[in-house]
C-alpha cells in the first residue's frame, strides 16, 4: 500500500510538460499531435483524470471573459461543432491550417508545462483550455466506429483503418501516435446520464487508461431497414446430468486441501447439435421471417459442434455468439472457456475472447446443482480453465447498435473490464452465463443493474435449459425455467421463460433513440440507441430426440461464487 501512495504521489509531482512528452514526445514543442483530433483528446483528457480537475466543468461553465475562447454572439455547443468540423476537415490535409482556436488553446497548455499535475485543479485558466480541446476533438470525431453510408468521409475511412488495426500492429486505438501501453482512444456510444467522470464530458470518444485489458473494435454491418434485430436464443444443452461434473484429474497445479478444480465433460456429437440448430432456425425463420442473430450460452459447445453450428447460422446470413470449451492441448492442461462472434454479412469475421475469471463451486451451489455424489460439498471447487491475455471486443452492427459479450463472472467481477465497458458504453452487453435461473432476485440483475444505470446498456443474460432444469428452487420458491434475463435503462427486468418442451426463444429488439447530454452542455442530438424488448416467443422444433450414446469431451471447469 505505501509503495502505491508512494507511486501516486510521484505522477502527481510531475509536471504537465513532462506527461505530455512521456505520452508523445515532442508534443511540448510542436503541434504535431493537433493533427489528428483523437490525439489531442487523449493528451488533454489524460490530464483532466489524472489531476480529477474535470469537475471544473461544473464550476462556471461556459467560461467566462478572458477564459472564454468562444465569441459572445454565439452559443457554446454551436461554437464548439463549428471548430469541431473545420478541424475534422484538415485533420487528414497535412498543408491546410488548422483552426486559430485549437492552436491558441493548446498554447495555454504548453504555456503552463512546469506546472505540477497536483496544482492543475488550482490554474483553472489551463483546466478551461483542456476542457474546451476535448470537446472540439469529440465534436470532429463524431460518427467515428460506427456504419454508416457515407463511406466517402476520409475521416472516417482514416479512423476505421485505425480501428481495423491496420498499421498498428493488429492492436485497436483512435489515437496512433501515443503508447498503447498507456492509454488508447476508443469510439463511445452512450454519456452518462448521472453523476460525473471524464465519461460525461463526451459523446463520440472514450479514454482506456493502462494496459491490463487490451481492447477492439470491429465494424461489422449487420443492420436491418428497421433497425430492429431479430435474436434468437438456443439454450443449448437442452439436459445436463450431475456427472457432468467431475474432480479435474491430473490438474497440473497443487491446491490446498480445502480446495480442488472441477472440469465440466460435454456429451459431444457435432452431428446432433447440427441438425437441432437447422431444426430450430427453420421454425424460427417460419415465425419471424428473419433471424438477424443467435446466442448460446457459456460452454454449450465444444470446438467441433461450433463449427457446425456455425455454418447452419451464417447459411441464414446470421451472427452467431457461442460459449465454447476447447480442450488442454495435452493431459491435465486446463480447458479454455470462451465467447465466439462468427459473422458473414458484411465483412466476414471470426471473433474470440476468453474468460477473465474463474468460476468458484461453494456447498451451497454444489447442493442447488445436486452435485454431492460427484464433488465434496465441503470443498470449494475452482473450474478448470486457462486464464489468459484479458481482451474485450466491440462489434457495432449499425448505427444504434453495438455490443460486446461477457462470459459469467467477468458481469460479477467489476476488475478489471467495468471501466473499460462504461468507459465504451456499448448499446447492448450481451452476457453468457452456466447458471441457474435467470430471475430478477439473482446476481445476474443486481450487475445487470449496474450496466443499465451507467452508461445506460441494454444486457442481456442467457443460461442452458440443461442448467435450469439443473438446479433446486429454494425452501418455498417455485421452479422456474427462465434461460434468459433482461434489463435495458428504461424499463425494469424481464424473466425469459422457456416454456417445457420448447428449444429456444425469439426476442425482438427494437431500438428508441434517445438524446444525451453531455456535462458542458452539449447534445447529441437524439442519435444515441437504446435497444427495447419488443416481443419474446417460443420456438418449438418438430424433434429433439437426444442419442443415449454420445462421445464424451472433457472440458474443465471450475468453482464459482455463490450466485443466489
Amino acid at each position: 500500500m505505501a509503495s502505491r501512495k508512494r507511486a501516486t504521489s510521484d505522477q502527481s509531482k510531475k509536471a504537465l510538460g513532462s506527461l505530455l512528452e512521456h505520452l508523445a514526445p515532442g508534443s511540448v514543442g510542436d503541434t504535431v499531435h493537433l493533427r489528428w483530433p483523437p490525439d489531442a483528446f487523449a493528451l488533454c483528457a489524460y490530464l483532466l483524470k489524472l489531476s480529477g480537475s474535470y469537475v471544473e466543468v461544473l464550476r462556471e461553465w461556459p467560461p467566462q471573459k478572458k477564459l472564454r475562447a468562444h465569441p459572445v454572439n454565439t452559443t457554446w455547443a454551436d461554437w464548439v461543432r463549428d471548430v469541431g468540423k473545420r478541424w475534422r476537415s484538415v485533420a487528414t490535409l497535412k498543408r491546410k491550417p488548422l483552426p486559430p482556436e485549437v492552436k491558441k488553446l493548446w498554447a495555454v497548455v504548453v504555456g503552463h508545462r512546469r506546472l505540477e499535475l497536483v496544482s492543475l485543479a488550482s490554474q483553472r485558466e489551463v483546466v478551461c483550455a483542456l476542457l474546451q480541446l476535448v470537446a472540439m476533438a469529440d465534436e470532429a470525431s463524431a460518427g467515428v466506429g460506427i456504419p454508416q453510408g457515407n463511406t466517402k468521409d476520409v475521416y472516417w475511412q482514416r479512423a476505421s483503418e485505425l480501428l481495423a488495426g491496420i498499421g498498428s500492429a493488429g492492436e485497436t486505438t483512435l489515437s496512433p501516435g501515443l503508447s498503447r501501453a498507456e492509454i488508447r482512444v476508443l469510439p463511445k456510444q452512450h454519456t452518462p446520464r448521472g453523476g460525473l467522470t471524464l465519461r460525461s464530458l463526451t459523446h463520440h470518444l472514450a479514454l482506456h487508461v493502462g494496459g491490463e485489458v487490451t481492447p477492439f473494435w470491429y465494424t461489422v454491418p449487420q443492420s436491418s431497414a428497421n433497425h430492429s434485430v431479430n435474436l434468437l436464443v438456443a439454450p443449448w444443452p437442452l439436459q445436463l446430468r450431475p456427472s457432468q461434473f467431475q474432480p479435474a484429474k491430473g490438474a497440473l497445479h497443487d491446491m490446498p486441501p480445502r480446495f480442488g478444480f472441477v472440469e465440466f465433460h460435454l456429451d459431444e456429437d457435432p452431428k446432433r447439435v447440427a441438425d437441432w440448430m437447422t431444426s430450430l432456425m427453420a421454425e424460427t425463420q417460419r415465425l419471424c421471417g428473419q433471424i438477424d442473430g443467435v446466442v448460446f450460452p457459456e460452454a454449450a459447445l465444444s470446438a467441433s459442434e461450433y463449427e457446425l453450428v456455425r455454418s447452419v447460422v451464417l447459411d441464414h446470413g446470421a451472427f452467431l455468439i457461442a460459449g465454447v470449451l476447447r480442450a488442454g492441448k495435452r493431459k491435465g492442461a486446463p480447458a479454455s472457456n470462451l465467447v465466439m462472434f462468427d459473422a458473414s454479412r458484411g465483412q466476414p469475421m471470426n471473433v474470440e475472447q476468453t474468460k477473465h475469471h474463474r468460476w468458484r463451486l461453494d456447498r451451497g451451489q454444489i447442493e442447488m446443482y445436486g452435485l454431492g455424489g460427484s464433488l465434496d460439498p465441503t470443498k470449494d471447487w475452482w473450474e478448470h480453465i486457462a486464464l489468459e491475455r484479458r481482451e474485450v471486443h466491440f462489434i457495432a452492427l449499425n448505427e444504434q447498435l453495438s455490443l460486446c459479450c461477457l462470459v459469467c463472472e467477468d458481469l460479477a467481477r467489476q476488475d478489471p473490464v467495468a471501466e473499460l465497458v462504461r468507459g465504451v458504453g456499448p448499446n447492448l452487453v450481451v452476457a453468457l452465463l452456466m447458471d441457474a435461473p435467470q430471475l430478477g432476485v439473482r446476481w445476474p440483475a443486481r450487475y445487470a443493474t449496474v450496466l443499465a444505470d451507467d452508461p445506460g446498456s441494454s444486457v442481456l443474460t442467457v443460461t442452458s435449459a440443461g442448467m435450469v432444469d439443473l438446479t433446486r428452487p429454494p425452501r418455498g420458491a417455485k421452479a422456474s425455467r427462465s434461460v434468459g434475463l433482461w434489463k435495458d435503462a428504461r424499463s425494469d427486468f424481464v424473466e425469459l421463460e422457456l416454456p417445457q418442451g420448447a428449444a429456444g426463444l425469439l426476442l425482438n429488439l427494437c431500438t428508441e433513440v434517445v438524446e444525451e447530454w453531455t456535462a458542458d452542455g452539449r447534445s447529441d442530438h437524439g442519435v444515441t440507441g437504446y435497444p427495447r424488448l419488443g416481443g419474446v416467443h417460443a420456438v418449438w422444433v418438430p424433434a429433439q430426440a437426444v442419442p443415449r450414446t454420445a462421445k464424451r469431451t472433457k472440458v474443465r471447469r471450475d468453482s464459482r461464487r455463490r450466485r443466489s
